[in-house]
């Protein structure tokens, strides 16, 4: 092909008016034998000529611009960067034509890197006409431009046979040009892009698997990839570990259903759900208007208590419309109703007990202190079933035992004479695991000394001694201290030590000494209770050993 001077200024002038862009890419000139592999960066543009290189056909004497050739020679063009593609726009053709198929000269261009899926064959006569002062020849031919067989430029737009996209997965596009011995033409200007998106460097959020990732996202640099067993919920499950790709969840919850029919005013009612620690795990409250509602939750297994309330302080029933409510366990048992109560009421619900459950066995005794109008409960428990360790709690507002893991009696309370009580001894790993004794109380009918030898001027907020001055026997009141450990000490007046006892936890509201062998004179009882409680109490011994 001649070079002019003037003519990439031509081509360059050319290029701009159209749009092209990054003309400093490596471009691409069609072999003139053989095969050639060549590539496009991501988000480039090059330009692709005939053998003959960039020139227009601008020699009107001389015949030709690509070189006249026997053989035939394959251009494969490929993005450098995998899921690139490869388009092709031919903007100025002059190839050898005929009147008949195939065209003396002709392209063929192929779907993908190899010659196995022909996109199109042909040729054309348009001729460089955007190359200012040089038509095309229009020598050859006659009658075939625009027709089937003809590549169109983007100056002839009918049919518009000039662009080409890769469909391939490798992105590629393969062009075949075979021109026989006889006549040469201008050959072709073309562009080659490759897009899809650039090169992307691969972060933990892409959404592709790459870099050192050993799945989408993860693996490698990235987090560990999420697994069936790794005690984590992620991925698509559905809960810990099961769900979506991996098992299936076993529901372990139970569903609870709860009834409301409200009375004339449906804004005063709320209710709350808490475990036994006091969180708060479901609540609501409602406005005005509302006849009835049903709630539903499902709760895991252990204990609750639910609590309704009415802010008038008149309940649900029966002055002002008959509300009520119930609540029902996933069996349909009612576990809770109601709608005659003041501010609120509270009741305790148990989801049904585990498979493996063996309750906790216990009795208990109301012992009575009726000088002070309070009353303890003496639970003996027997055995703490299947547990490790059991919680002895009570509806009474007092302090529960705790990690409780020996069998013996233990003293809960105090709490009000006339109080209703219910002692809750609960496996502390699943408190559905439980054994209730309901309705314990006192009206406190016996006298003090059925009480525990107590007298009037003993109470049982103090430790004290009695009877002080004493023949021998001498009483410690230890009513104050019930269910705590404690250690007694019986001095003389020099030090001492008479007698000691120590108690593991205090279930006798008295503990009896025996002075009558000692000698008679004065004697100091220590109290010791666990948690740094200290007591010295004096007592006199009148009649001696003789």
């Amino acid at each position: 092909m001649k070079r002019l001077n003037y003519t990439l200024s031509a081509l360059t002038a050319f290029f701009f008016a159209i749009g092209l862009v990054n003309l400093s890419a490596q471009d691409i000139t069609h072999p003139a034998s053989g095969s050639a592999n060549f590539s496009v960066d991501p988000g480039q543009t090059v330009m692709y000529f005939d053998n003959g290189g960039e020139d227009c056909d601008n020699d009107t004497t001389a015949p030709g611009e690509y070189l006249a050739s026997t053989d035939n020679a394959t251009a494969v063009i490929c993005p450098s960067q995998a899921g690139e593609t490869i388009t092709i726009e031919f903007l100025d053709v002059d190839v050898e034509t005929r009147t008949t198929s195939p065209c003396w000269d002709f392209l063929r261009i192929y779907d993908g890197e190899t010659t196995a899926s022909l996109l199109f064959e042909g040729c054309g006569e348009e001729g460089f006409q955007t190359c200012a002062g040089f038509p095309g020849d229009g020598g050859d031919g006659g009658g075939v431009e625009g027709g089937p067989n003809d590549i169109n430029g983007s100056n002839d737009a009918s049919p518009a046979n000039n662009i080409f996209t890769s469909t391939d997965a490798s992105g590629c596009l393969t062009v075949e040009f075979d021109s026989d011995a006889s006549v040469n033409e201008g050959g072709w200007v073309a562009t080659a892009t490759s897009t899809g998106g650039g090169v992307v460097d691969p972060t933990c959020d892409d959404g592709i698997q790459n870099g050192d990732e050993e799945g989408v996202d993860c693996g490698g640099s990235c987090a560990p990839c999420a697994t069936c067993d790794d005690g984590i919920q992620n991925g698509d499950e559905t809960g810990v570990d099961c769900g979506g790709s991996c098992a299936p969840c076993v529901v372990t919850c139970e569903t609870f259903e709860l009834d409301l029919d409200f009375d004339n005013f449906s804004s005063e009612t709320s209710w709350e759900l808490t475990d036994l620690g006091g969180t708060l795990l479901e609540s609501a409250s409602y406005g005005a208007g509302l006849d009835e509602t049903t709630e539903t939750f499902c709760l895991d297994p252990g204990c609750y208590e639910y609590t309704i309330f009415d802010a008038f302080g008149d309940g649900m029933c029966c002055t002002f419309g008959n509300g009520s409510y119930s609540l029902s366990d996933g069996g349909g048992n009612v576990v809770a109703s109601g709608g005659s109560f003041g501010p609120s009421e509270t009741s305790f619900v148990c989801t049904a007990p585990p498979a493996d459950c063996v309750a906790p066995t216990a009795s208990a005794t109301v012992v009575p202190y009726c000088n002070n109008g309070v009353f303890m409960v003496l639970v003996n428990l027997g055995s703490l079933g299947s547990a490790n360790a059991v919680t002895i709690a009570n509806n009474g507002g007092q302090p529960a035992l705790q990690n409780v893991t020996f069998s013996r009696r233990y003293f809960v309370g105090p709490f009000q004479i006339g109080e209703e009580v219910d002692i809750r001894i609960y496996d502390q790993e699943s408190t559905a695991c439980i054994t209730i004794i309901e309705g314990l109380t006192d009206g406190c009918n016996g006298s003090l000394i059925s009480a525990g030898n107590l007298t009037s001027e003993t109470t049982l907020n103090e430790i004290s001694v009695f009877p002080n001055p004493t023949a021998g026997d001498v009483n410690v009141n230890l009513g104050s201290v019930m269910g705590q450990q404690a250690n007694i000490r019986i001095l003389n007046t020099v030090g001492q030590l008479i007698e000691e006892r120590q108690i593991d936890a205090v279930e006798s509201v008295t503990e009896r000494f025996d002075l009558s062998n000692q000698q008679a004179g004065m004697y100091f009882i220590h109290v010791d209770v666990a948690g740094g409680e200290n007591h010295v109490e004096r007592v006199i011994l009148g009649a001696a050993r003789p």
